[in-house]
């Protein structure tokens, strides 16, 4: 019995909507490619300001002479932003490599479809171009927001105590 064949009535007709809306593999949606993005803009615009603001408190209450939490503190700020930002270009290029190929695929396909199927194609083909870019954005922003709001979330815990 699936899911369709249950949300039919008897007399063949589909029930409600409300009913089909209810449902939660319907409700279950991925993100958009653009909604990613701006997801992952807003949490790091929000941990940003947080962790550079905490840190350069600490730098200031340091004084010229650092303790050893302050030492690792400030090394580990250089390390894990070295490893972030290769991590988000690994990601780009990977991405970007991926959307190159099937870009290719994609134009060599539209090439052999006859003329007067060219607008569809064409259509498409820049779609796939918008979504392909906001991929690339998207693979590149991940790690450094993930690495910003965990910092944010340590350093919040750290500053209560």
């Amino acid at each position: 019995n699936d899911w369709l064949s249950s949300n039919v009535r008897h007399d063949g007709y589909p029930q409600s909507h409300r009913h089909i809306a209810m449902e939660p593999s319907v409700l279950k949606r991925r993100k958009s490619s653009a909604a990613k993005v701006i997801s992952q803009l807003t949490k790091l615009s929000a941990a940003a300001p947080q962790v550079v603001a905490h840190r350069v408190t600490r730098m200031a209450a340091a004084g010229p002479v650092l303790s050893a939490r302050d030492r690792k503190e400030f090394t580990g700020m250089v390390v894990e932003k070295q490893a972030a930002f290769s991590q988000s270009l690994q990601n780009m290029w990977l991405a970007g490599a991926k959307a190159n190929q099937d870009l290719l695929f994609s134009l060599s396909r539209s090439l052999l479809q006859p003329a007067w199927f060219k607008p569809a194609a064409s259509a498409k083909l820049a779609k796939r171009v918008h979504q392909a870019g906001l991929s690339v954005l998207s693979q590149g922003l991940g790690p450094i927001e993930r690495k910003a709001s965990s910092n944010a979330r340590r350093l919040k815990r750290g500053a209560k105590r």
